[in-house]
């Protein structure tokens, strides 16, 4: 265990890398968020308008009509394109950044090519990683049961202690939670390290799941290390989110967002390093 304590404390030695790909993922999700935002308020002003033609339609009967009608084309599009291009563009954007931040950390550029795999990529990965985050629900369902049902070997220390116990049960749903999360992130980083070197799409896919079945236990107990960052890193921002509390909501978000970033590009280095120098 002193192996994995160390290469933990030694994880914080934090460098370029760590500056590079901080870095790019804060502006990644800063610009998502940022499009997201102004899109879907457009989006929602436009159908409101269109829900307003349509209402003020029935009002005045099939013998008279609004001024403005929108053509059945025109309402299709409107419903429907908008956000297929907002989805469309979150892949791109979003492909894009990982291109640069795996490439980075393999020492290479991203070229016209190599970019369009990533996005063929990420495609590839919705069905492989649903079933694997399937498989993790089901053992959080298992292991929150399993919760339960301790708790309810003890009715009198329960009785006479609910709120205490709520709270413990509370936060240990939310760790383990979180926990799982990070499993399932662990694997996206291994297929995404695997990619970065080979450039064959479901060649990476499997090498990453064999990745994380070689190196479970590793893995497993590096991740349990990881929850202590992700429970001081919010502690300390406490002081200031009391002081955003009238702040617009923007600002809250941003904060999440660099806090967010900071965690992920930390995560993604360490579990590297576990990787690649076994814990040594």
């Amino acid at each position: 265990m002193n192996k994995y304590l160390q290469s933990f404390v030694n994880s914080f030695k934090l460098g370029k890398d760590f500056t590079y790909t901080f870095a790019a993922d804060a502006i990644t999700f800063s610009l998502l968020y940022l499009i997201l935002t102004i899109g879907s308020s457009w989006w929602l002003t436009k159908l409101q308008a269109l829900l307003a033609i349509v209402q003020e339609a029935s009002v005045l009967g099939a013998g008279q009509l609004p001024a403005v009608v929108p053509s059945p084309t025109g309402t299709l599009f409107l419903v429907f394109i908008p956000p297929i291009v907002l989805v469309i563009f979150f892949l791109f954007l979003f492909s894009y950044s990982r291109a640069v931040i795996w490439n980075h950390l393999q020492g290479r550029k991203v070229t016209r090519k190599t970019y369009w795999r990533w996005n063929v990529l990420n495609l590839s990965l919705l069905i492989p990683l649903f079933l694997f985050g399937l498989v993790l629900v089901i053992a959080k369902i298992i292991l929150s049961f399993s919760l339960n049902q301790i708790i309810k070997l003890f009715p009198l220390f329960y009785i006479t202690h609910t709120v205490a116990v709520d709270n413990v049960r509370l936060v240990l749903q939310y760790l383990l939670n979180f926990y799982l999360l990070l499993v399932f992130i662990s694997l996206v980083f291994l297929i995404y390290h695997s990619f970065a070197k080979s450039y064959k799409i479901w060649n990476s896919i499997g090498m990453g799941f064999s990745l994380f079945n070689k190196n479970k236990k590793r893995l497993l107990l590096a991740l349990l290390l990881a929850l202590i960052p992700a429970i001081i890193l919010p502690l300390i921002t406490i002081p200031l989110s009391t002081q955003l509390l009238y702040a617009p909501p923007w600002v809250s978000v941003m904060l999440y967002i660099i806090l967010f970033s900071i965690y992920l590009a930390w995560l993604r280095l360490y579990l590297l390093k576990i990787i690649s120098h076994g814990s040594q």
